[in-house]
């Protein structure tokens, strides 16, 4: 199968609104992976998101963020051409081992941390981090933030919410308090933390920080709850750490006491202090990871 310029080798992920394939351009025999929009969700409006998505991640060059290379459409079907990350997702990885190893997972939260302050200080909200999101270099251990299809323009005055027949749009376990509560005035930086703490929160649990079933009632959850201690649910979840996620779980944005910029330095002095080293580095995944885990890049969508 022909996309575009391209030659599709094998499907990477497949979701409700989208598959992800692995793809070689025919001329200059480049790898990428190609994210097609499915033909029951060529809507205006999901042909829109596809569009912010490519809108604001074509302004984005950092190390930790996949690159989108082109937008265009293919039989009437939009996609995208994404940089290609071999590997697996956070969630992926969750779901195989439980919890992970803290010194992994202080690595990842760091690395996504940074990638959140670049994003923040070129104008853009994600409004979307969550394991899924989140992709996992099998050589390097590289962590990759994906999937600004709902990201929201600092700027934007209209602050308009994407939805879906009239519900909005985004991931119930992982959305902030005020996206839970459709408070457009209060979403932004300070989201994002929120939903990196609860991404951090199930790579210490095996679990996201409310868990209840049915949408409604996460939502529910995530704006009036308080989040159990991670170590009530993992014991042996590192104290530093956990304090340090349910700090940024608080409701009310201005509580949880950092911005990317902060919490990325505090997630490294907190690496520097558990591994005994003085600065953070990519571990590359052992050999064991890296034969299990599955070529991907991007998110096929929700």
């Amino acid at each position: 199968m022909e996309i575009g310029a391209y030659e599709v080798e094998r499907e990477l992920a497949r979701g409700g609104a989208g598959v992800v394939y692995r793809a070689r351009h025919r001329v200059r025999g480049t790898l990428v992976a190609i994210k097609v929009l499915l033909a029951q969700h060529t809507t205006p409006e999901e042909t829109e998101r596809f569009r912010r998505e490519a809108e604001a991640t074509f302004r984005l060059r950092h190390p930790h963020v996949v690159g989108v290379l082109e937008f265009d459409t293919h039989q009437g079907h939009p996609f995208l051409v994404l940089e290609l990350v071999e590997g697996e997702s956070l969630q992926a990885r969750i779901e195989r081992e439980g919890t992970l190893v803290v010194e992994d997972l202080i690595r990842i939260g760091e690395q996504i941390a940074d990638a959140l302050h670049y994003a923040h200080g070129m104008g853009l909200v994600h409004r979307d981090l969550k394991p899924h999101n989140v992709l996992l270099e099998a050589r390097t251990g590289r962590a990759v933030l994906t999937d600004f299809g709902i990201a929201q323009f600092l700027n934007d005055a209209t602050k308009e919410t994407l939805t879906v027949t009239g519900e909005v749009v985004g991931t119930p376990a992982y959305m902030s308090p005020e996206q839970a509560l459709g408070d457009r005035a209060r979403i932004g930086p300070a989201s994002d933390i929120y939903s990196l703490a609860a991404t951090l929160y199930a790579g210490l649990t095996g679990r996201p920080p409310f868990d209840g079933g049915a949408p409604l009632v996460v939502m529910q959850q995530v704006a009036t709850d308080p989040p159990r201690d991670p170590r009530e649910l993992n014991p042996r979840a590192n104290p530093a750490l956990s304090k340090l996620v349910v700090q940024c779980l608080a409701k009310v944005p201005s509580e949880r006491g950092h911005d990317a910029e902060s919490l990325r330095e505090a997630l490294r002095d907190l690496l520097a202090r558990t591994t005994g080293s003085g600065q953070a580095r990519y571990r590359p995944a052992s050999k064991a990871r890296s034969s299990r885990a599955s070529p991907r890049s991007g998110s096929p969508g929700s």
